[in-house]
C-alpha cells in the first residue's frame, strides 16, 4: 500500500510538472491593412453645455480643402429657440491627421432627444457629397447628451 502510494504521489507531481512546462507556440501576426483611402473625414457631434461641440477629422492620406455645411436638428418634449442649428458654408482646409473643432449652440429645452444631422460635403478633390446621421439624447435644460460619429468617404474627381 505504501508503495502504491508513493508511486501515485510521484506520478502526480512527474505528470503535473509535465504538463506545466511550457511549450513555445509561434506567433503568428496578422497583418492590418493599411490606411488605403486617400480621403476620409470622421465627423465627431458632441452635446455639451449650451449645445454641441463638432469635431472634423481627417483620416485619410491627403488634405481635404472645401466647403462644408451642417445641419442638427434637436426635438425633445419642450423646445425653446435653438431647436434648429446651422451652419452655413464653412471653409476648411484639413491636413491629413489633423482635426477642426466648431461650437454650435445655443440650445434650450427639456425630454429625451432625437437629434438629427445632415450636412453636405464640397471638398475640391471629390464629387460633393451628402452626408445624415439620427441619434438620441436627452436634453436638460441647457445641456445636451448625446454624441455620435459619421464616416465620409468623397469619391475622387475623375
Amino acid at each position: 500500500m505504501k508503495k502504491l502510494l508513493s508511486v501515485l504521489v510521484v506520478s502526480i507531481l512527474v505528470l503535473g510538472g509535465l504538463g506545466a512546462i511550457a511549450i513555445p507556440i509561434e506567433k503568428s501576426t496578422e497583418a492590418k491593412p493599411m490606411n488605403t483611402e486617400e480621403y476620409r473625414l470622421l465627423i465627431t457631434v458632441k452635446g455639451r453645455l449650451f449645445g454641441y461641440l463638432v469635431n472634423f477629422s481627417n483620416t485619410g492620406n491627403k488634405s481635404i480643402t472645401g466647403n462644408i455645411s451642417l445641419y442638427i436638428a434637436t426635438n425633445a418634449w419642450i423646445m425653446f429657440p435653438g431647436g434648429l442649428l446651422s451652419m452655413l458654408p464653412e471653409h476648411f482646409d484639413i491636413a491629413s491627421g489633423e482635426s477642426v473643432e466648431f461650437k454650435m449652440s445655443p440650445v434650450i429645452g427639456f425630454g429625451p432627444s432625437t437629434i438629427n444631422i445632415t450636412g453636405n460635403l464640397k471638398a475640391e478633390c471629390c464629387i460633393p457629397q451628402d452626408f445624415n446621421a439620427l441619434t438620441n439624447g436627452f436634453v436638460f435644460l441647457f445641456y445636451i447628451s448625446g454624441s455620435t460619429e459619421i464616416e465620409v468617404l468623397p469619391t475622387p474627381l475623375p
